[in-house]
């Protein structure tokens, strides 16, 4: 489990993630694993991966993402259309490899979801989650890939609108209670000055405390089964409709 927190505000998106990456083969986990990435064919957004995003080397939703995003975006007209594109080409794709057998999808029972579209269980296999500017105008969203029996779902884009402030992923226990309980007091810390923008600056140490508080001992105290897997370096990423995508300083990956 990760935990990526997306918020957006007044001067730009802040997007943060923990950096604890953990392998399926059993090697030791690394603490500074990038989970937010930026493309140069698209400074004003952001992609972050959360999921089975790599499937041994027959597939990667960030390799995928990334090569396709040069010949996608020129022909779509809004966010949901590209997002509607990438889905269409990804589904293909998985489809393909597993027609041919070189890929097996997981069947954790903490994988099942209910699919938006024909409201039956199906288990996930990873999300894609946007945010930023498109042509110029701001939106967010993610898409939910995942498969029943083996078999591909129809790949669901959910958008999300503005008005929800705050997104975080992660320990739900921790996240529903982290402005208000005692226990994460230490974490609220609200005047570090991470960017020039006060706007900015608050929303990213809102991030910096809601990632750090999972990864530590009060998060995992509360919720040992996600919490245990978030930890690691924090990463902590602004964009703005104006300079685009950038890393607040101290906080990029390695």
């Amino acid at each position: 489990m990760s935990t990526i927190v997306r918020q957006y505000t007044s001067d730009g998106f802040v997007i943060a993630s923990d950096g604890r990456g953990g392998f399926s083969d059993g090697r030791e986990p690394i603490a500074d694993c990038q989970k937010i990435f930026c493309f140069p064919s698209a400074p004003n957004l952001a992609f972050s991966f959360v999921g089975t995003v790599q499937l041994g080397s027959a597939f990667s939703f960030f390799d995928t993402v990334r090569s396709t995003l040069p010949k996608l975006l020129p022909i779509s007209v809004s966010l949901m259309d590209y997002a509607l594109k990438l889905s269409y080409v990804v589904r293909q794709i998985l489809t393909a490899l597993r027609s041919q057998g070189w890929i097996r999808f997981t069947e954790d029972p903490s994988e099942l979801f209910v699919h938006s579209g024909s409201r039956a269980p199906n288990f996930t296999i990873a999300y894609v989650l946007i945010d930023g500017y498109f042509r110029g105008v701001a939106g967010r969203g993610y898409i939910r890939f995942s498969h029943e029996n083996q078999r591909i779902s129809e790949p669901e884009w959910i958008p999300i609108p503005l008005s929800d402030a705050v997104l975080a992923n992660g320990s739900a226990a921790v996240v529903n209670i982290y402005e208000t309980d005692p226990r994460f007091g230490s974490y609220r810390n609200y005047d570090s000055k991470l960017h020039q923008s006060l706007v900015l600056s608050r929303a990213a140490n809102l991030a910096k405390g809601l990632v750090e508080a999972q990864g530590g001992p009060e998060g995992r105290a509360l919720d040992a089964a996600t919490c245990a897997t978030i930890g690691g370096r924090t990463h902590i990423a602004i964009i703005t409709p104006t300079e685009g995508f950038s890393w607040i300083p101290g906080f990029g990956p390695a």
